[in-house]
């Protein structure tokens, strides 16, 4: 079966958006800027894809050869346009914690990251070079959060991912 493991903006880099510059702390009149609503923590809560959807960790089967999957994640952005990500995973046969960190940056509906470091915890995070950049649309409506990207393997499509604010 092929299988896209759904990390809600690392599958926007398999989009291939490759990006210069993301981060930015002011708004120049039509470049970057930081979005005060997504300041704080964020926990992917379910994903869609081809008019389905799945709660998560779950799987989402688009045909007995396809699937997209999501796992435990929570996402901070913090004010200084920094980010981290931590992803509960049991790749290794045991639960571990993967954390990623970078910059990030708005323009309209646009989320655009940057990911410069990761590791399996905060005091051993290692340099992604060159970085990772990515960006899906978003929106924000209460206390949810929605991003959403086109994948570039058919018949993934568009995934979305929607995120509750701790």
């Amino acid at each position: 079966m092929r299988h896209l493991y759904f990390n809600w903006v690392r599958l926007f880099a398999l989009a291939g958006v490759a990006l210069v510059g993301v981060a930015s702390c002011g708004d120049d009149g039509g470049g970057t800027a930081l979005a005060p609503e997504l300041f704080g923590t964020w926990d992917l809560e379910s994903i869609e894809a081809d008019a389905m959807s799945a709660d998560c960790p779950g799987e989402i089967e688009l045909s007995d050869t396809e699937a997209v999957s999501c796992g435990t994640e929570a996402t901070t952005f913090n004010a200084d346009g920094t980010f981290f990500e931590i992803e509960t995973t049991d790749e290794l046969g045991a639960p571990y914690d993967w954390r990623s960190e970078g910059t990030w940056a708005t323009q309209g509906n646009t989320l655009s990251l940057t990911y410069r470091q990761e590791g399996p915890d905060a005091g051993n995070l290692q340099p992604i070079n060159p970085p990772e950049s990515q960006s899906g649309t978003w929106s924000v409506a209460g206390d949810t959060l929605t991003i959403s990207g086109t994948s570039p393997f058919p018949p993934f499509g568009s995934v979305t991912g929607t995120l509750q604010k701790q």
